[in-house]
C-alpha cells in the first residue's frame, strides 16, 4: 500500500463534534485536519495513508450527467487546484474532482452510513 499511495485520490472521514459530517477528502488533507493517517482496514492494517498527491473537490452543477459523462465532458469540468481538498457529501449528489495526476472526474454518492465507523457507497468516472 505505501508504494501505491500516490494512486489514492480520496479518503473518507466523519468530521465534526457532536454532529459528524460525512466528508471525502484528499489524502494529504488528513494530516492537516488532524486525522489519522494509519490504515485500519484488515487488508492493509498498519500501512500509512500519509502523503500522496492532493485532490481537489467541488459540487458538480445540478444538470451534470454522470451516466452520460464522456472523456470530453470530464475534461471540461470546472474544478482546479484553487478548490478545497475536502467536501462534505450528501447522498444523491455529484461532485467533480481534479486529482494529482491532472485527471478530472465525477463522484456520484449513492448512499451514506454516517459516523466514525460509517461508509460511503459511490460511483466514480475519471478521464482516460
Amino acid at each position: 500500500m505505501d508504494s501505491n499511495i500516490r494512486y489514492v485520490d480520496i479518503t473518507y472521514a466523519a468530521i465534526g463534534s457532536p454532529v459528524t459530517k460525512p466528508t471525502i477528502l484528499s489524502n494529504p488533507r488528513r494530516a492537516v485536519d488532524g486525522l489519522s493517517t494509519t490504515i485500519t482496514d484488515s487488508n492493509c492494517a498498519g500501512s500509512s495513508s500519509g502523503g500522496g498527491s492532493a485532490t481537489y473537490f467541488v459540487a458538480a452543477p445540478a444538470n451534470t450527467d454522470f451516466t452520460g459523462a464522456t472523456d470530453a465532458s470530464l475534461a471540461a469540468l470546472t474544478v482546479s487546484s484553487s478548490n478545497p481538498q475536502e467536501v462534505i457529501v450528501e447522498a444523491g449528489k455529484v461532485y467533480a474532482f481534479l486529482n494529482g495526476r491532472g485527471k478530472k472526474g465525477l463522484i456520484r454518492i449513492n448512499s451514506i452510513d454516517s459516523g466514525v465507523s460509517g461508509k460511503v457507497v459511490f460511483d466514480v468516472k475519471v478521464q482516460m
